[in-house]
Parts: C-alpha cells; sequence; structure tokens
C-alpha cells in the first residue's frame, strides 16, 4: 500500500510503502471466535497459554525454526481454557505454537529469551 501524493501519474512526493492487509474476513471473524493468547511473549520459563473455551479437544506443539517439535500435548481439555508450558530448557530462540482443534489450526509465533 503506498501512501504519498501521485501527479498525473508520476510521484509527487517519496510517501511511504507499507504492507497491505490481506487476512479475508472469514478468516479474522474465525480467530476472534478462537481467540488465543500466550503470555509473557518473550518466555523465560514458563509460556501460558489461554483460549476460548471449547467441547472438542485440542492438540497442540511447539516447533523450531527448523521445524522440530519440542513440545507437545495431544487431547488437551478444551473447557479448561488455559495450559502452563515449561520453556526452561529451550534453547533462546523463536518457535511457532500450533494450536489445532475442530475449529481450525492457528499458529503463532513464541520467542524463548534467558
Amino acid at each position: 500500500m503506498f501512501t504519498g501524493q501521485l501527479l498525473g501519474g508520476d510521484i509527487a512526493s517519496a510517501g511511504t510503502m507499507s504492507p497491505a492487509d490481506f487476512t479475508s474476513l472469514e478468516a479474522r471473524d474465525r480467530m476472534e471466535d478462537f481467540s488465543i493468547s500466550t503470555f509473557p511473549n518473550p518466555a523465560q520459563d514458563v509460556l501460558q497459554i489461554k483460549w476460548k473455551p471449547i467441547q472438542q479437544p485440542i492438540k497442540m506443539h511447539l516447533t523450531d525454526i527448523s521445524g522440530k517439535v519440542v513440545w507437545q500435548q495431544q487431547n488437551v481439555d478444551g473447557v479448561q481454557g488455559f495450559k502452563s508450558v515449561n520453556v526452561s530448557r529451550l534453547i533462546p530462540g523463536t518457535y511457532i505454537l500450533t494450536h489445532a482443534s475442530a475449529q481450525g489450526t492457528f499458529n503463532q509465533k513464541i520467542n524463548i529469551l534467558r
């Protein structure tokens, strides 16, 4: 997306470029219905995962940037709406948390610090 001034097809001022948001309205509605939050992020010892309670079981896993699964849990009680994960033994870096249920699969970037 360009923000600036165009005159006769020429750019009159430098303006700024910013990425456009192409998330569909349907995807946004689904994300709002599912509502997952993680904290603290970045995390050091324990990562808290909170979601809107649902009736289906949830599968969760944490992968490093190479795609290696470093933590996973199957059949998490979706009604509970909360999970604590010990991340104290993980190498500092960037990870992807995947949270999957019958409602969909959602990924979130997680940073681990020391």
